[in-house]
C-alpha cells in the first residue's frame, strides 16, 4: 500500500514475477502494459503477467494511493494447478479488471487483507482466493461483458490509416 506524491512517472520496468496493481484513489491515473494504456478508476485491479513491460503516471494534485503486490505462482494454493494456468495465460484481453465489475465482490478487502497479514499463509490464502475469483471472471471480461480499455496502438494505427487516405 503507497501514497504517492502527485505528478510521478514510472519509467518502463520487468519484473520476473507476476504484479497486482489496484487504484485506490487519486486524479489522472494511467498505467501501461506494453502496448496497453489504462485511465484507471478507483478500485480498478491489474494483473501484469511475467516479463511484461509496464509503468504507471500519476498526475494531478491529489496524491495516488494503491496497492502494489508481486508474486510467484508457488505463492498459491493451487493444488491442481488451474491458477497457475491462468496466470500463464495472462494477456491484453484479461489484465484489466474495472472496479464496476466488484461491486458484489469487494476485491479491495482481499487486497488489504494480504497488505495487513501478519504471517504468509494469511498472505497466501487472501492472494490465493483473489486470483481464483479473477480467474473466475476472466472469460467474462474476454467476452467483452467488463468493460473496454484504451489501447494506444489502436488509436495510433486508426489515425495512420486516416491521414494515409486523404
Amino acid at each position: 500500500y503507497t501514497n504517492v506524491s502527485k505528478n510521478k512517472k514510472w519509467h518502463y520496468h520487468v519484473h520476473d514475477d507476476y504484479e497486482l496493481y489496484c487504484f485506490l484513489s487519486g486524479e489522472g491515473a494511467s498505467y501501461g502494459i506494453e502496448n496497453n494504456f489504462y485511465k484507471l478508476k478507483p478500485g480498478d485491479v491489474l494483473i501484469i503477467k511475467k516479463g511484461k513491460r509496464h509503468y504507471s503516471l500519476v498526475k494531478g494534485e491529489a496524491p495516488h494511493i494503491r496497492y502494489v503486490f508481486n508474486f510467484t505462482p508457488g505463492a498459491l494454493l493451487d493444488e491442481d494447478g488451474r491458477l497457475k494456468a491462468f496466470l500463464e495465460g495472462i494477456n491484453e484481453k484479461n489484465e484489466y479488471y474495472p472496479a464496476t465489475h466488484f461491486k458484489e465482490k469487494n476485491w479491495t478487502y482481499y487486497l488489504s487483507r494480504i497488505a495487513t497479514a501478519k504471517n504468509f499463509c494469511e498472505k497466501q490464502l487472501y492472494l490465493t482466493v483473489l486470483i481464483d475469483e479473477m480467474c473466475e471472471s476472466s472469460p467474462r471480461l474476454i467476452s467483452g461483458e467488463l468493460g473496454k480499455k484504451d489501447n494506444i496502438l489502436d488509436i495510433i494505427s486508426y489515425i495512420d490509416n486516416k491521414f494515409k487516405r486523404n
